[in-house]
């Protein structure tokens, strides 16, 4: 990720460095999955399990493109981050085209499950040690994609998860 951030123009801002790099990860997590999926041709069990797990799989390979500097356990800490952040994202979106009392019961609980899930992942990505093993770039990466959520609570308008958001 170093040489990839050294050969941007330097009149690149944070943000469009930050938008440059989540472009490739997301397309060297696409190159990833189509090699997996065309490495197994004779699988045919295998393949809905292994779409199943298909956004878990593309954020590790987003997470390991962004992250090579990172231990295993850390990169899978972003993972669990961001795979719980775009839940969250998914929910809010969704949240505005229920209409049956079963449908939002059924959406809060998943709903707090990402919650709960995104809290957890946050606190232990966000420990000392983890961040001073990033460069700038992946810190404002992390601010940036990882830890804002576009949201509030209902109750408090407050930001859920990051009240400096």
């Amino acid at each position: 990720m170093d040489a990839l951030a050294e050969n941007a123009p330097n009149a690149m801002t944070d943000d469009e460095k930050i938008e440059a790099m989540m472009k490739e990860a997301a397309q060297y997590a696409v190159r990833g999955m189509e090699h997996l999926i065309a490495g197994n041709p004779d699988n045919q069990e295998g393949m809905p399990s292994l779409l199943n797990d298909y956004a878990k799989l593309a954020n590790s390979l987003e997470v390991h493109f962004l992250f090579p500097n990172l231990s295993d356990w850390e990169r899978s800490l972003l993972g669990e981050l961001l795979e719980a952040r775009r839940g969250l994202h998914a929910a809010m979106k969704a949240e505005k085209n229920l209409r049956l009392p079963a449908d939002v019961e059924r959406h809060d609980k998943i709903n707090a499950e990402f919650q709960t899930r995104y809290v957890n992942a946050r606190a232990e990505v966000t420990n000392p040690n983890t961040l001073g093993k990033m460069t700038v770039l992946q810190q404002r990466i992390l601010e940036k994609e990882f830890l804002s959520l576009p949201m509030t609570k209902k109750e408090t308008g407050q930001p859920f998860g990051n009240k400096e958001t």
